[in-house]
């Protein structure tokens, strides 16, 4: 009788891949998760409740967690070990269930959460921690950067920057790996492993014998004075600086939360790999009812409209999903004391991004409309879109003067969001 027990799950790919991983840690005598966090890389890689999520729960974890596990456990399977006890396999059966690719099957929900509509992670108060547990975590190395997966971190994050501020503009192919190695100081593995995230991300795409190129370029550069408003500047430093504090807050209106997304999963790792421990992290997050009309995503051919629109409104699961899995590791992971998460939509087509951040800052963006050629289903259709990942944002923040042109627009957007919050968003979700 095995020791562990797979969630029940309807047919479909989630199943089939949870199946496959249940099978194979079978396979591999059933290691504890003790175990295999030693097998891993110990406490600064990966936490044992992480690896218990991963291999009991239906909704799994970042791919890289079950990239390692799945290294981890073929190995121990030895003779065991069948041929697509591969981590390209379970990759394929990871894209599948969790909606890489367009038309690949259904994109899990989180649990009791309408697609797209309110979720919620906490309160925190419900967390029991056990005594091992809570030794474990008061003995964790701080500032521990030894093995792959904290030099991953590392080289991940200084990618991303480069990215981000024009350094490798959109369009060119990086460095090849042994030189991001050296150049970084961190193991070609590691590169390899920050590479393969910025592509599960959409930052690059890469190709054998082709290198990686480019294919997003995050948000614009940063500003060389960022207390002035009217500077342009990059939500990294940002949303970077704000979970360096104690207790993080963080109020969001967005259209399909890609960059947001995109910058918790960085800070989110950053926790993991023990470069810092806030005390609370409170994230609000507002997306427009995806029933809605939208004057984006059209093309003039109503066949066509309909297909942009389910692209939209699937991008736009995918990454909330994401965001929900992200939050929930970090508040199952037991590292942040206080984590409370919640998604609302609302009735509204944002002509604007916001990010109010520790209630004191804000940064505000406007979507530029576009028209461009976009890929549907292998088709090359021209149409309408917004400028998401690149729109510009301004930064402003509150100040001793309420009078000053900061305190004054931190002021009016803090009250506008608590407006829209408390009276439009949707309390109870969509069916």
């Amino acid at each position: 009788m095995p020791r562990w027990k797979a969630p029940d799950l309807p047919d479909g790919p989630l199943r089939e891949l949870n199946r496959a991983l249940h099978g194979l840690h079978g396979r591999a005598g059933w290691p504890s998760s003790r175990d295999l966090q030693k097998a891993v890389g110990g406490q600064d890689v990966m936490s044992y409740t992480t690896i218990h999520q991963a291999l009991t729960k239906p909704l799994l974890p970042r791919w890289g967690v079950i990239e390692l596990l799945v290294e981890e456990l073929a190995r121990m399977s030895g003779g065991r070990r069948r041929p697509d006890d591969t981590v390209e396999h379970f990759k394929e059966l990871y894209d599948r269930a969790y909606g890489a690719g367009e038309g690949d099957g259904p994109v899990p929900r989180a649990p009791d959460t309408p697609a797209a509509a309110s979720a919620t992670i906490g309160p925190p108060s419900s967390v029991n921690r056990t005594d091992e547990q809570a030794n474990w975590i008061g003995s964790a190395p701080q500032g521990d950067r030894s093995g792959d997966n904290g030099q991953r971190v590392d080289a991940l994050a200084e990618l991303r920057r480069r990215i981000s501020d024009g350094n490798y503009p959109l369009g060119s192919t990086l460095p090849p790996q042994r030189e991001l190695a050296s150049e970084l100081g961190v193991s070609r593995l590691a590169v390899q492993r920050a590479l393969r995230s910025l592509q599960d991300d959409g930052w690059i795409m890469s190709r054998q014998g082709s290198g990686s190129r480019v294919i997003k370029n995050g948000e614009v550069e940063r500003a060389t004075n960022p207390g002035r408003s009217h500077h342009p500047v990059s939500l990294a430093p940002y949303i970077a600086q704000a979970f360096e504090q104690d207790d993080v807050s963080l109020d969001v209106f967005t259209l399909t939360s890609e960059s947001l997304t995109a910058h918790i999963q960085l800070q989110a790792e950053r926790i993991h790999a023990l470069q810092i421990s806030p005390r609370s992290i409170t994230l609000r997050v507002m997306v427009p009812d995806m029933s809605l009309a939208f004057p984006y995503w059209r093309s003039g051919d109503a066949a066509h409209d309909d297909a942009l629109k389910k692209r939209a409104a699937d991008i736009t699961r995918r990454h909330l999903l994401t965001l929900h899995n992200v939050m929930n590791n970090v508040y199952t992971s037991m590292l942040v004391p206080s984590v409370w998460f919640t998604i609302h939509q609302i009735p509204l087509v944002p002509s604007f991004k916001l990010y109010l951040i520790n209630g004191v800052a804000a940064l505000h963006g406007f979507y530029e409309v576009v028209e461009r050629p976009i890929d549907l289903n292998g088709e090359t259709v021209g149409a309408l879109d917004v400028m998401g990942l690149g729109a510009a944002l301004t930064y402003h923040v509150e100040d001793d003067d309420p009078h000053s042109q900061g305190s004054v627009f931190v002021r009016n957007a803090r009250g506008w969001f608590e407006s829209v919050w408390q009276r439009l968003a949707d309390q109870e979700g969509h069916g």
